[in-house]
């Protein structure tokens, strides 16, 4: 039987719409990127690269700060916890127990330089290490070997220096001495990142740093004249004036136990105040935390002298002979630079101890602690005035004026 009309008609629509495939071809998905898609690829990731690096990079410096910031602080709060444990008495930059902590009598020559420890280790009990202040508690001296292995020489000899202390145990990195910057100390055994405020020194015996190393009894060094007997603005040891004494004293935080009793945080607070008074710096001319040399662990500023008062028309010239103008600057004070440069930053690329001024990695600002507790940076070109200022505890009351805080609070 013939197809009906209707019935072809879906016969070649069928046909139609089923044509033949193409022999030797085939159809596949397409993988990879072409030449120029990928060229596209690698410049925006080149571009964002270029964008993140520097964020990432500046993220990380900042937090390296931060963490200086930090330890400054946590080394303030232990000053405070040993002041408050002290009758608010401060460390002494060197302490010694063969001496008489209360001012009844003057230490004798050989007493300065007998037995003690600096103000870090005074701090290990209140830092979370008792296990080490044990082994260094101030009725001990180091041996000469022992010396040896920590880096540092006797100070007197073999004949003087002797003892159980073992060097090694005391041999080691405590992370919060040290900040991250500091390629002089962090992470390297006893390494020492911060500095006490020493306050003014003489010039002729701040020259004496000038050869660094760990020599803390130097018979005419700031490492051993440093002392509130001794830095009385004079140029050779001797008993100073009582009032030199008093002047020396309101100068700077730190001293060695002498005849003037320890500064405490109450003559600070009814002094120059406790926010206004700088009480540890960075120094990345700093030196091991167990020295007890005043080069490696203070911070001060030269000054010029005169006849035995601190006066004179020299940079770095400070105040009288009198009282009301013991500690008074001249007009157009500069940190004195003629020697061994005492201005912040200043000789970066001094030995370990040859430079006792703030200094670090930083840019343009090196971390302080202040008196108060709190801690931050200052700028390294800030008004040299004001930074002296900021040392002595007791300027106001000897000529210095009034600390003008605009001028370090950012």
């Amino acid at each position: 039987m013939s197809a009906t009309f209707p019935e072809t008609l879906d016969m070649m629509r069928v046909h139609r719409a089923s044509p033949k495939p193409h022999r030797g071809f085939t159809a596949r998905p397409r993988r990879g990127f072409t030449l120029i898609e990928l060229l596209v690829v690698i410049s925006i990731i080149a571009v964002l690269i270029s964008l993140i690096a520097p964020a990432v990079q500046s993220a990380r410096k900042a937090a390296r700060n931060l963490e200086c910031l930090n330890n400054l602080k946590n080394l303030g709060l232990a000053i405070h916890n040993f002041a408050s444990a002290n009758g608010a008495r401060l460390p002494a930059v060197e302490s010694n127990d063969s001496m008489n902590i209360n001012g009844a009598t003057a230490p004798t020559q050989a007493q300065i330089r007998d037995s003690g420890y600096g103000w870090p280790v005074s701090l290990l009990q209140y830092l979370d290490r008792s296990d080490m202040y044990r082994q260094m508690d101030g009725t001990y001296f180091i041996s000469a070997a022992e010396w040896s292995n920590i880096g540092g020489t006797c100070p007197n000899g073999a004949g003087t220096c002797s003892g159980s202390i073992s060097g090694n145990q005391l041999n080691q990195w405590i992370k919060v001495f040290t900040c991250p910057d500091d390629q002089n100390n962090y992470k390297v055994p006893l390494g020492l990142s911060y500095a006490a405020n020493i306050g003014f020194v003489p010039e002729a015996l701040w020259s004496t740093t000038s050869t660094g190393g760990d020599n803390p009894y130097a018979a005419t060094s700031i490492s051993n004249v440093h002392h509130q007997e001794k830095v009385d603005y004079i140029t050779a040891a001797g008993t100073a004036a009582s009032e030199q004494q008093l002047a020396a004293r309101a100068s700077g935080v730190f001293w060695r136990d002498g005849s003037q009793p320890r500064v405490t945080l109450d003559d600070i607070s009814n002094g120059d105040g406790l926010g206004q008074t700088l009480m540890l710096g960075e120094n990345i001319q700093s030196g091991n935390w167990i020295s007890r040399d005043t080069d490696y662990i203070g911070f001060g500023i030269p000054i010029a002298v005169n006849s035995g008062t601190p006066t004179g028309t020299a940079n770095g010239a400070v105040g009288g002979a009198s009282k009301g103008v013991s500690l008074s600057l001249n007009s157009g004070y500069q940190v004195w630079s003629a020697t061994n440069d005492g201005r912040m930053n200043a000789n970066l690329n001094a030995v370990r101890g040859a430079a006792p001024r703030p200094s670090s990695n930083h840019s343009g600002t090196v971390n302080f602690a202040f008196c108060d507790g709190a801690s931050k940076p200052l700028n390294s070109a800030m008004d040299q005035r004001t930074y002296a200022q900021l040392l002595s505890w007791d300027g106001q009351r000897r000529g210095q004026g009034i600390v003008d805080a605009s001028a370090f609070n950012n």
